[in-house]
């Protein structure tokens, strides 16, 4: 494995100095990015970067099990009855759905809505959402937010978007499909080629998902529109493969497309082969019919769900000194195991499949309704509240002391 040779004061110093330099470079007194006296004209050496001491835990009710790691609650105008919530990368905003059904849009790199809007007349409909993502479309400069739910009868699944195509609040796309059984949950992800994918759960009856004339436990394919979008041999079918049981989310690994599945207590990760035919590979591929065992498992003492990726993180190494990788050299998923009501991070290998769990965080009693990782934290939803989990000294802004030496 490949180690950084400085000392973490080292490390904080080198950053501090890029981070002064670049900030003050051309600014005239007093350089407030860099939170201290760095003024135009100083010899930028003479910067330093500290990291201030560590704070107590401050949110009741949960248990911290990982060392460095800090929870703090984030304080939201309107207090919002926060269920799902995604961060943007790309913009660096926020997405979040509340409990009467309002997406609120966040200002970038903030967490205080710009907009909100309504995703249903009904504010206080008790029909249920499953599962949202955020992404940019061909005919879109602005961000899409699809939503896989009930519809306002509670009779069927439809996928909604936000805003419409053709200017609307809200546009329902896709219709007619079936509910989920009690417990299961279905995933919605946009792959690469802009194609909106749409994993179903079996709805309780496993031979669901072996039979071509259901769409429950398959993984469909639609356009921004809700246009199906088949295999060669089928385009208007948006079937792409079959037998899952129970998909509990998307997450990506280079340019492989991978899915956690839960099946009989088994929790499965399986991959998509990125082919002409679209095929997800296991039990049996719609198309190619090929089978594919999963390349991981974990066995009934973990129970995951709301899995997301990590992408690159602040993490430490085995001298207890804090690290940064970009990328990660293996796939890694931060998940929520209900069983134990944990997070954790759970990594494994695309080769030997082998896969190790670490526990990061015990909710006890509290509920968690979503998770969406990011570069340096993860943003979680609990008991209607949006709270951050990080490493403490992955945020600069307020975990360091930036001053200029006498």
């Amino acid at each position: 494995m490949w180690k950084r040779q400085l000392t973490t004061s080292q490390k904080l110093q080198s950053i501090g100095l890029i981070v002064c330099g670049l900030i003050c470079m051309g600014t005239s007194g007093s350089c407030e990015g860099c939170m201290g006296s760095c003024d135009y004209g100083d010899d930028v050496s003479n910067c330093r970067f500290v990291l201030n001491d560590e704070p107590a835990p401050s949110v009741s009710g949960v248990t911290i099990e990982a060392a460095g790691w800090v929870l703090e609650e984030i304080p939201l105008g309107g207090s919002p009855d926060v269920r799902l919530i995604q961060w943007y990368e790309r913009e660096k905003r926020l997405f979040m759905l509340d409990s009467q059904h309002r997406l609120h849009i966040s200002f970038p790199q903030t967490y205080l809505p710009e907009r909100i809007v309504s995703t249903r007349a009904d504010t206080n409909s008790p029909a249920h959402t499953y599962a949202m993502f955020t992404t940019v479309t061909s005919n879109a400069l602005d961000p899409v937010t699809f939503i896989l739910r009930e519809n306002d009868a509670q009779t069927e699944l439809e996928v909604a978007r936000v805003p419409g195509s053709n200017g609307q609040d809200v546009e329902v796309i896709v219709s007619g499909l079936p509910l989920p059984a009690p417990g299961q949950q279905g995933a919605i992800y946009s792959d690469v080629y802009a194609r909106l994918v749409v994993a179903l759960p079996d709805s309780g009856v496993p031979a669901n998902a072996q039979d071509d004339q259901s769409f429950a436990g398959h993984l469909l394919s639609f356009d921004e529109h809700g246009t199906p979008m088949g295999i060669p041999s089928s385009p208007t079918n948006p079937a792409i493969c079959d037998g899952l049981s129970n998909p509990q989310g998307f997450f990506t690994f280079l340019s492989t497309t991978l899915l956690l599945d839960r099946r009989d207590g088994v929790n499965e990760v399986v991959l998509r082969q990125e082919s002409n035919n679209l095929d997800f590979g296991w039990p049996m591929a719609s198309g190619s019919q090929v089978p594919s065992q999963p390349i991981a498992e974990w066995m009934p003492s973990r129970s995951y769900r709301l899995a997301q990726q990590v992408v690159g993180e602040l993490i430490f190494d085995s001298d207890g000194e804090i690290d940064y990788w970009s990328k990660l050299l293996q796939p890694a998923l931060i998940a929520h195991n209900e069983l134990d009501n944990t997070i954790e991070r759970i990594e494994f290998s695309t080769s030997t499949g082998a896969g190790a769990a670490s526990t990061l965080l015990h909710l006890n009693t509290r509920e968690l309704t979503s998770l969406s990782v990011t570069h340096n934290h993860t943003l979680l939803a609990i008991d209607g509240g949006l709270y951050k989990f990080r490493i403490w000294g992955s945020d600069r802004r307020n975990d360091y002391t930036n001053t200029c030496n006498p």
